[in-house]
């Protein structure tokens, strides 16, 4: 019996020596690989929460975003009535063509320039027109009246007014001969 209580006492004392060299093994490396895989978790769950929080602020916000969003699409959309992002060079000199004629102004030649290209730094290119006209001064401050009322851009860059002699001897009804330069504008991306 004696026997097997020395084995016994053998795999009790094997055992402890075991098991604490097994808790000091868990102790001394598993242990510190654990807390620095803790440690990395930890960062990685605040940078997951840091951005769940900026996820529902920018929920919270979508509503005022898109109606800034709209907002922003209905200027766009009203300054490109003012600057058309194509010349439609025909369309402008039709209604050129109108405007005079409900001025009392009569048009003799519109002569398209070429299409001066996009400046640096610049989000437009233009187009410059010449124009012939003959009507009376008074008429032709109704021309520029209504076309300042036009929804496009539109400069008059150069006005040439004369007046021919012999009409000059007549006192009724003196018209002027008229050569102005408009520069129209279109937008460019």
């Amino acid at each position: 019996m004696k026997q097997a209580f020395k084995i016994f006492t053998l795999l009790i004392v094997s055992g402890c020596f075991y098991s604490g060299y097994d808790f000091y093994n868990f102790y001394s490396e598993d242990l510190p690989k654990m807390k620095v895989e803790q440690d990395a978790k930890a960062r990685e769950l605040a940078s997951v929460q840091a951005e769940l929080v900026h996820f529902q602020s920018f929920v919270k916000n979508i509503e005022s975003v898109k109606h800034e969003l709209k907002e922003l699409n209905l200027q766009l959309e009203s300054a490109l009535e003012s600057m058309p992002r194509t010349l439609n060079l025909s369309g402008l000199l039709r209604n050129l063509t109108q405007i005079a004629d409900n001025s009392g102004v009569e048009v003799q030649a519109f002569k398209p320039r070429k299409v001066e290209e996009k400046e640096e730094n610049k989000f437009y290119s233009t187009i410059s027109i010449d124009c012939q006209m003959k009507g009376s001064f008074t008429r032709m401050l109704v021309f520029f009246d209504q076309v300042s009322r036009l929804k496009r851009i539109l400069n008059v860059d150069a006005i040439k007014m004369r007046v021919p002699q012999e009409r000059l001897a007549r006192s009724s009804g003196v018209n002027a001969e008229i050569d102005l330069t408009l520069k129209a504008y279109r937008f460019t991306e």
